[in-house]
């Protein structure tokens, strides 16, 4: 991005108070070139303030106005400009006494810019938290457990639910290194301990303990009647993945189990630990205000993704074709009786099943236009229609094939759709 005319001359400024005071021409021209290509990476209203934090600093040190032009990029990924001007001036006071150690902090390479950046940052890094969210994990789930940051766990592509998303591994809980989506460090903090919390959850409340043939809470068992014949050298290895089998959209259960046990979850959290339930509430309202709209999706995508965010904001209004609204609301009831507290994880896999069963009823054949309306009465509560749709198991007929995969939210991805602060 070129420099806008108003940073040009400031610039150019900047360029003859370097030129005058650098002892080496050759370097001071190097430094401008590589300074002129950092601010091209910035928008006008940051290049601009980036120029006149480095004319102030240029009088009492040419190197470290260009150190500071050569970090503005990444301090501006960290700091608002709010931020940035603290940041600066408490980098100036230090530029007469110690002109070396002046310039090593505006080039990011001393202790005490590290620590300025902290301090002045809305953002909190895992590496300053990961102990303390360490061990109030462990008392949380009562399990040893290891702090990691998301990026380890794309490379692992751990997980059973949501392939390439992180989530919890079973014996560490993934966060990301940096979080910032709040324009408060206490914000930011509350919601990477939300996160925190619900990957905890699945350890404490037992996501990771699923037997196949362990009787549900809550619901009717019929695990074992939709399971087909299995041959002795096609067994499964694990319980869900025997569990999984008897899907023939594979992709389309694993998506609902996602979207039932988060909600199995979130209401425990809730119902267990009432201190973090005003921080919980905002992270999940925020969260489904950033998703994608149905109305751009496959119906039995749009249904899934209706029930994604209604169970984040039960509040907001569902919007779906009219001729959805009754399978939404058997699939609600469904989701609904999980937030049960004795609600365990065989019964989300008892839900699965019947919300399958929804979503395998559609009829998605006939192209027509749809008239969106929003679900008048609102979803019920407890009461199941038990007997309203059947489950066509891996041994028989699907009905078609045209539930995109979810976009589903992780670390959940909660993380990545939260409104961004600049």
């Amino acid at each position: 991005r070129p420099l806008t005319p108003s940073c040009r001359a400031g610039f150019l400024r900047l360029a003859r108070a370097i030129a005058a005071e650098y002892p080496d021409p050759k370097a001071a021209l190097d430094a401008l070139r590589g300074g002129s290509a950092a601010l091209g990476e910035l928008n006008p209203v940051a290049q601009r303030q980036a120029v006149e934090h480095a004319e102030g600093l240029a009088a009492a040190s040419p190197e470290g106005a260009t150190a500071f032009l050569l970090s503005a990029g990444r301090l501006l990924d960290r700091l608002d400009l709010d931020e940035l001007e603290r940041w600066v001036g408490a980098g100036r006071e230090g530029l007469g006494d110690q002109p070396g150690a002046g310039v090593a902090y505006f080039r990011r390479e001393s202790g005490r810019s590290h620590a300025a950046l902290r301090r002045y940052s809305r953002g909190v890094e895992l590496t300053q938290v990961g102990d303390l969210l360490r061990l109030y994990c462990k008392a949380l789930s009562g399990r040893d457990v290891l702090i990691m940051p998301t990026e380890d766990l794309t490379r692992k592509g751990m997980g059973w639910t949501a392939e390439g998303q992180p989530t919890t591994e079973g014996s560490a809980i993934y966060l990301p290194s940096l979080l910032q989506s709040y324009p408060t460090r206490q914000q930011n903090f509350d919601c990477l301990k939300v996160c925190a919390t619900h990957q905890a959850a699945h350890l404490e409340f037992g996501s990771f303990d699923f037997r196949f043939e362990r009787p549900a809470r809550l619901f009717e068992n019929r695990r074992l009647a939709a399971e087909p014949e299995i041959a002795a050298h096609g067994a499964p290895l694990t319980d869900i993945e025997r569990f999984f089998d008897l899907f023939g959209e594979r992709r389309m259960a694993m998506d609902a189990f996602t979207v039932l046990e988060d909600a199995r979850l979130d209401a425990r959290i809730a119902s267990e630990y009432p201190g973090i339930r005003s921080a919980l509430r905002r992270v999940q309202c925020d969260a489904a205000g950033e998703r994608p709209s149905p109305r751009t999706m496959p119906l039995r995508t749009a249904l899934l993704e209706a029930l994604l965010q209604h169970s984040l904001d039960p509040e907001a209004a569902v919007e779906l074709p009219r001729h959805l609204h009754p399978p939404f609301s058997a699939a609600w009831a469904y989701l609904a009786r999980l937030q049960d507290g004795d609600a365990a994880v065989e019964d989300t896999a008892e839900a699965v099943l019947r919300v399958y069963a929804v979503l395998q009823g559609l009829d998605t054949s006939a192209v027509q236009v749809h008239e969106w309306a929003t679900v008048e009465d609102g979803p019920p509560g407890t009461e199941l229609p038990e007997d309203g749709y059947s489950l066509h198991s891996s041994g028989g007929q699907s009905v078609g094939s045209e539930c995109d995969k979810l976009a589903l939210p992780a670390a959940d991805d909660v993380l990545a759709r939260l409104p961004r602060v600049d």
